[in-house]
């Protein structure tokens, strides 16, 4: 039996699953490709593969339909959704359905990268033994992490263990992806300092890893640490994430109070999750500090 992690790739344009095909195999995967949502579902149930990236427009089957099909068929089988620039829509509802991440296209390789291993990390991460949910009445957790990305899915997992007291599995899933993107910010644009233009200017140059990397090492940030807490009680589930970093000012992006996109400009996709899938987020003045808040019942509105 082949020991490769095994990568289905859905798009509709023969050069893409071409492109993907050389990347995964660079990575060190085993692909396969299948070119509407239909042979997707055939190969699917042949293959069993890790992970499923699929393109959102298809002429047959469109990739939220054929993510339903996946989840309502073999929902541990993690998806990735491929979406056009500005459709951020498109990607929270890829997300509520069950993906576990999205990629924007034009594809940036070192973000397919993190992306695909992140998603195979979760995918694989042990299964936790039963726990009786409703017994438990309060928990508190205090939890501090250095800047290696690889230990957010085991913070996630310590942090929302208890998440399905108050929340259906749709909205676990939605503080899951929120708690992770905000970690993954204050580590980032908090504790490494990386600002979003550096960020755009090195994806660009195809050496952002490399890059992220030197800041990890560099003397200046390598002892910064983010600080976890949490709390469930009778009213919810509450989280606090802070980084050692100088902030950012979010009060510039909240001028519309309606609005949950107003804050979002400056770091992006990580605070849109965050925001639209948590009932409340705020910033301490200097904006290094979040604290969301997840309740009882449906949760948010969708953003306008």
């Amino acid at each position: 039996m082949d020991s490769l992690p095994t990568i289905l790739i859905v798009d509709d344009e023969s050069s893409v699953r071409e492109l993907l095909t050389d990347y995964m195999k660079l990575l060190g995967m085993r692909p396969v490709e299948a070119s509407n949502g239909y042979e997707a579902l055939d190969v699917m149930r042949r293959e069993s593969p890790d992970l499923v990236m699929t393109d959102v427009l298809m002429s047959r089957m469109d990739g939220i339909e054929l993510l339903r099909r996946i989840k309502a068929e073999r929902p541990e089988t993690a998806v990735v959704v491929f979406t056009g620039f500005g459709s951020e829509s498109v990607a929270i509802e890829a997300l509520r359905a069950g993906a576990r991440d999205y990629i924007k296209k034009p594809f940036r390789l070192d973000v397919l990268k993190r992306v695909v291993q992140e998603a195979l990390l979760r995918r694989h991460a042990p299964e936790r033994p039963t726990l009786e949910i409703g017994a438990v009445v309060f928990e508190e957790k205090h939890l501090e992490l250095d800047n290696d990305p690889d230990q957010i899915a085991g913070a996630v997992n310590q942090l929302a263990i208890c998440a399905p007291k108050y929340l259906n599995p749709e909205r676990c899933r939605g503080l899951s992806v929120a708690l992770h993107e905000i970690i993954f910010n204050a580590i980032e644009h908090g504790n490494l300092e990386i600002s979003p233009e550096e960020k755009s200017d090195h994806l660009g140059a195809g050496d952002y890893m490399t890059f992220f990397r030197q800041r990890l090492a560099d003397p200046r940030f390598k002892s910064r640490r983010v600080f976890l807490e949490y709390r469930l009680d009778p009213e919810g589930l509450h989280y606090l994430v802070r980084d050692m970093g100088p902030g950012f000012d979010w009060r510039a992006h909240r001028q519309s109070r309606g609005r949950k996109t107003d804050l979002l400009s400056i770091h992006g996709r990580g605070l849109l999750l965050a925001s639209y899938f948590a009932d409340r987020i705020d910033f301490n003045p200097a904006g290094n500090e979040a604290r969301l808040y997840f309740g009882p019942g449906p949760g948010p509105a969708n953003p306008a």
